[in-house]
């Protein structure tokens, strides 16, 4: 059986996530920019360096009989090693058999890490919402973290929603678009979280309902944490309970029954001349650009949905340029016979000019060359709040 030594406690800049949440639109351009300076976060900032990890003493964990038990805390014992200082901003404490995190009105994320590493297992631990904006605030749960700028985590929301995230090399990523569940209980109900990895795959359940699974094999080891997310209007409050990392197997009793897994689409091979069918039939492309409301990525979104429905595999594109503060979205096609293809969802118009360095002009002249391109970004999904996920399949 393992002991979770050295704890530490950290805060994290969350400014990431604030930016994740509006994007400033120019007006034929819009502005990816901010997205993509999630990607390109550096945790060393002024930001994210304001505080340093606590030292904390080894912990001293309940024992068990069974030997799939790597890990049990049920909080009892208030020396079990999750002892971390008060600070302005922060407290962690145990009470009544349970372990909080609380953290006041901040642009950070706050939790605290086990010292041991984990390669496979089964993470469970119980949460209560104790305060805080169910809408903005969240209780997080870290696995296979290395260090600060190498992690996954989840976090669920009072309101029932969550979204799962990695830092890697220091970069951010959503893995998840933000989703509600109808497995989370909201309010101050108690949730059951588990969280099973083994190899590449991670999967996720609420109170025992599978509610989600990705496969990425960035990070394969690494310790497990707890954390909450406060707002910068809100602070936040959790309880934890009864935290245990037991050993992965397929027939574990620790693991819930995972439904049977859903069919990866089959997209079909298309020519240009079908996709320049599929182009005039769909009216994306009429939609009225809004500054605020409707801008590129909303474009680039609608025309991948539309795409995918027609079994046309896609991938959403952003653009960066030098020298200015916003960037532009669009769509990458794969055709048979002509490879590669670049499409603006405005006007149906191509590009064949997206390399770094190049100027970003489109092939029909129907608009004005916007840039000289500095990044190319790809996303594996975006939705209309423009919320985008890592394209996993890069790593």
């Amino acid at each position: 059986m393992h002991d979770s030594k050295n704890m530490k406690a950290r805060r994290y800049s969350s400014w990431i996530l604030i930016l994740l949440l509006s994007l400033a639109i120019s007006t034929m351009a819009c502005s990816t920019s901010e997205i993509y300076s999630l990607l390109s976060f550096d945790p060393t900032d002024e930001a994210s360096s304001e505080t340093e990890p606590l030292s904390t003493e080894s912990p001293s964990l309940e024992p068990t009989d069974d030997p799939e038990v790597l890990l049990f805390d049920d909080f009892s014992d208030l020396n079990s090693g999750w002892e971390a200082e008060d600070s302005e901003v922060s407290r962690y404490y145990y009470s009544e058999g349970e372990y909080f995190i609380e953290a006041f009105n901040d642009l950070s994320y706050y939790y605290i890490v086990s010292g041991d590493s984990f390669q496979d297992g089964i993470l469970q631990v119980e949460t209560r919402h104790v305060s805080g904006d169910v809408e903005t605030t969240g209780v997080m749960v870290f696995w296979r973290y290395l260090d600060e700028d190498n992690f996954y985590a989840l976090t669920v929301y009072g309101n029932g929603s969550y979204n799962i995230h990695r830092f890697l090399h220091g970069t951010y990523g959503l893995i998840s678009l933000p989703t509600t569940s109808p497995a989370l209980k909201t309010g101050e109900e108690t949730n059951k979280i588990i969280v099973s990895m083994h190899g590449d795959t991670t999967e996720i359940f609420f109170n025992d309902i599978f509610a989600y699974s990705f496969s990425d094999p960035a990070i394969k080891a690494g310790s497990v944490g707890l954390g909450v997310s406060p707002d910068r209007s809100s602070p936040v409050s959790y309880a934890f309970d009864n935290l245990a990392i037991n050993t992965y197997h397929e027939d574990s009793n620790y693991l819930p029954t995972k439904p049977e897994p859903t069919p990866i689409p089959e997209y079909r091979s298309i020519t240009w001349a079908e996709l320049v069918q599929f182009l005039a039939d769909d009216h994306t492309n009429w939609h009225e650009y809004d500054l605020e409301t409707y801008n590129c990525v909303n474009y680039a979104v609608d025309l991948a949905v539309g795409a995918e429905q027609e079994r046309i595999k896609t991938r959403l594109v952003g653009v960066d340029f030098i020298g200015q503060e916003t960037g532009h979205a669009f769509v990458e096609f794969e055709t048979s016979d002509r490879g590669v293809i670049f499409v603006e969802p405005q006007g149906d118009n191509t590009y064949s000019n997206v390399k770094l360095g190049n100027l970003l002009c489109d092939d029909w002249g129907e608009f004005e060359c916007m840039g000289v391109i500095d990044k190319i970004h790809y996303f594996g999904a975006c939705d209309h709040e423009h919320h985008c996920t890592v394209d996993l399949s890069q790593n």
